[in-house]
């Protein structure tokens, strides 16, 4: 009887072993985008919503790695963009929300106890966490500083954040296999975030007999929070890119991808930034990148030679729509020519890449 008990500890250990490990997998990631594309696409996100807040506690309570819940979280953030002004929807939901998140939280943090550690950004994030505590004080009534609202921002993204940060830097791994998932879950995060402006182009066609008006404010209310989560995955999948392999092209291009995206959202933030940020990085990874150097260049070459063909074909349509995006609320008529101006960084990266070749060959020579 004991070494068939003791069997059937280490059959349940395997298999939660395995569990675990399927959670963190590729097949799994790619499921939870696709659910994911599917409630975007067929308008049911406050659903699911919900769904992935469940899916999200099943799973900090069977694995013991808090990265499990990561790309879930973020496509959370992603198929709700269009639900700008529903708090009153998500407050009638919210005891749904609330109780399982919380519990799998307390579960998790209890269960897989380990105890707080001080990380490199500990000062920093004390810092900013008594300045949002004390920022109201003497300027707002106490009515105001202790509403519901209030409280959210102040301790919520202040000591809240202080906390989260202790617990998650003695629990994730620095580098190696913790990094591999979040460059991973960033990919799958980037595909979503793609498909998303994708779809809000194609849905809203029928707008633009009425003027490209229409179709900047169904864009302007999606495009700043669209363009925060981009510019947060953005260079993990650059990163990556330098690995080599079909991986790290396929991230590659998913990272200039989300360059255009976040130009093509119309966030005014998300053009300036999404599109200096995705050029930065592709010089750096093209200059770094030793290993991937060839094949990063032939994604961006073909990247820009498709590119330039389209914004030849549709050059009248693109002006029109940066003109009211942009200009008709800025006044910044520079910003018009932002979406050719990165064309022609991504060609200037390039040629970056063949003076670098060039040198190396010279060096060689001699």
């Amino acid at each position: 009887m004991p070494i068939i008990t003791e069997q059937k500890k280490s059959a349940g250990k395997r298999f939660l072993a395995l569990l675990r490990k399927g959670m963190l997998g590729d097949c799994c990631m790619a499921a939870e985008t696709i659910a994911a594309a599917l409630l975007f696409l067929l308008g049911k996100e406050a659903v699911g919503a919900v769904g992935f807040v469940w899916w999200i506690s099943l799973k900090l309570v069977i694995s013991d790695d808090p990265l499990c819940g990561f790309l879930p979280f973020l496509l959370i953030g992603l198929i709700v963009l269009r639900l700008y002004d529903s708090y009153d929807l998500f407050m009638g939901m919210r005891y749904l929300i609330a109780i399982p998140a919380l519990s799998a939280l307390l579960f998790h943090f209890f269960c897989y106890y380990r105890p707080l550690e001080k990380g490199g950004l500990t000062a920093g994030y004390l810092a900013i966490s008594v300045a949002l505590a004390l920022g109201g004080v003497f300027s707002i009534s106490a009515k105001e500083y202790f509403a519901g609202t209030a409280l959210y921002y102040t301790f919520g993204l202040g000591f809240g954040m202080l906390f989260l940060y202790s617990a998650l830097s003695g629990r994730i791994k620095r580098g190696g296999e913790s990094r591999e998932v979040v460059e991973r879950a960033s990919y799958f995060t980037a595909l979503l975030a793609i498909f998303i402006v994708a779809v809000q182009y194609l849905e809203n066609l029928s707008l633009i007999e009425d003027g490209w008006r229409f179709m900047v404010e169904k864009l302007s209310s999606i495009g700043n929070n669209l363009s925060t989560t981009i510019l947060l995955t953005m260079p993990f999948l650059f990163g990556a890119s330098r690995k080599g392999g079909v991986r790290g092209a396929a991230c590659f291009l998913a990272g200039v991808l989300e360059g255009f995206a976040a130009v093509l959202s119309l966030s005014r933030g998300g053009m300036i930034f999404g599109s200096a940020t995705c050029v930065f990085l592709i010089v750096v990874t093209l200059w770094e990148g030793e290993g991937a150097r060839r094949q990063n260049a032939l994604v961006l070459c073909a990247v820009a030679a498709v590119s330039s063909i389209v914004v030849l074909l549709f050059r009248r349509q693109l002006a029109e729509l940066f003109r009211e995006g942009v200009v008709a609320s800025d006044g910044g008529v520079i910003l018009l020519y932002i979406l050719l101006a990165l064309f022609a960084f991504l060609l200037t990266a390039y040629a970056t890449y063949l003076f670098r070749l060039r040198d190396a060959a010279k060096r060689r020579a001699h």
